[in-house]
């Protein structure tokens, strides 16, 4: 049988409580061993940084690299940096009953522990696939670690059912996968390609033309990066410059913006 307290106390290290600009808190935790985190998408809105706290209490700032705002999964890079990863275990072989652990900062209470079982294991809402536990998740939680009882990573915690007595979901971790494959094979350029806040992808170029530069995805024109001043007052200025409307949840009323699936506030589903 695993000691799990000691397997939690070790994996600690690789997980980081995620801040953005409007001070709002998530979860997150290293992918690969240079700098690589996830987080979710709904946690750093339209941000271009984050800032990563450690369980040592240092904090770093990472550069957002690529997003999805369907599923809500976020990547952010540390340049130059060794770190040490979470390992993601195949999703499919998990079975309902099992027990499974969250580890986040739920409500600024960093670091916290939560516990249960998966109630289904494959959970499809709105097209989307989903594990579906009876973990407790609160706001601050989102985009933090669904692990196993040997510490691997099945999950990426991601919404709730609001008015529901723990009806917590997470993204597969073979949703991921592929991804982190696709941003290791590219990791050496990530920080010199352009991520679109708006509808997070991530380019080599964008579209030329004289009024400006605009994605080649949403053709939303480019925002500039500037970390020295996007960290402290970046959300208001990017929701002005993308001209980016603003949704209400319908569980607790906070305004987001239209390109979310997910509450920044509560992370309930929106659409």
């Amino acid at each position: 049988m695993s000691d799990i307290s000691a397997i939690i106390e070790r994996i600690k290290e690789s997980i980081v409580i995620t801040r953005s600009a409007n001070n709002k808190s998530g979860s997150g935790f290293y992918v690969n061993d240079r700098g690589l985190v996830i987080t979710n998408k709904h946690t750093v809105e339209l941000n271009s940084f984050v800032r990563l706290t450690y369980h040592n209490g240092k904090e770093t700032d990472a550069t957002i690299v690529l997003a999805d705002n369907d599923v809500d999964f976020a990547f952010a890079v540390i340049g130059g940096v060794k770190t040490e990863p979470l390992t993601l275990q195949n999703s499919d072989t998990v079975k309902e009953g099992q027990q499974v652990y969250a580890i986040g900062h739920p409500y600024g209470y960093d670091f916290t522990v939560s516990k249960g079982i998966i109630s289904c294991k494959n959970r499809v809402v709105k097209g989307i696939n989903y594990i579906q536990t009876d973990v407790p998740i609160n706001p601050g939680n989102s985009g933090g670690p669904l692990i196993n009882e040997q510490g691997e990573v099945i999950g990426i915690n991601t919404w709730v059912v609001g008015d529901a007595d723990n009806m917590s979901f997470a993204i597969p971790s073979n949703t991921v996968k592929g991804v982190i494959e696709m941003l290791n094979s590219k990791f050496d350029k990530l920080l010199s390609m352009y991520y679109c806040p708006v509808c997070g992808f991530l380019q080599s170029d964008l579209i030329r033309t004289n009024a400006g530069e605009y994605c080649k995805n949403c053709g939303t024109l480019k925002v500039e990066k500037k970390k020295e001043q996007e960290l402290p007052q970046q959300q208001a200025a990017q929701a002005q410059t993308v001209n980016v409307s603003l949704v209400t949840c319908p569980q607790c009323r906070t305004a987001n913006d239209s390109a979310s699936n997910f509450c920044k506030n509560c992370g309930c589903k929106i659409k």
